[in-house]
């Protein structure tokens, strides 16, 4: 990880804050890259139909979607810790299990 000097005496522009958030940005989007592309190679979740979305923000990675089990939900957490770049994991994984699925149908299609 690189580290920025700060010279105290050159002008702050607008120009060098705009390249600043640039920088940002796209470290934040490598992070959500990269950690789609590492649960994408997990043996457990190569192949999942339902897809697990991740959102870096200020060193924190949001992770949500759906899995079958809540086993799932703790491996992909435990998964992503110690991605570079992340301070903090958001999980916010919801557990579908075949009960939920079955309510939701029923109220989608009353008989």
């Amino acid at each position: 990880m690189s580290t920025q000097v700060l010279d105290w005496n050159s002008p702050v522009t607008s120009r060098s804050i705009a390249q600043a958030n640039k920088h940002h940005l796209e470290r934040e989007i490598k992070t959500e890259h990269e950690a789609e592309s590492l649960l994408a190679r997990h043996a457990h979740f190569r192949g999942q139909i339902k897809p697990i979305r991740f959102r870096c923000m200020n060193r924190s990675l949001v992770v949500s979607g759906d899995v079958d089990s809540y086993y799932l939900k703790q491996l992909a957490q435990e998964a992503l810790r110690g991605l570079e770049g992340v301070d903090r994991i958001d999980n916010r994984i919801v557990v579908i299990t075949e009960a939920r699925t079955d309510q939701r149908e029923q109220l989608r299609h009353p008989t």
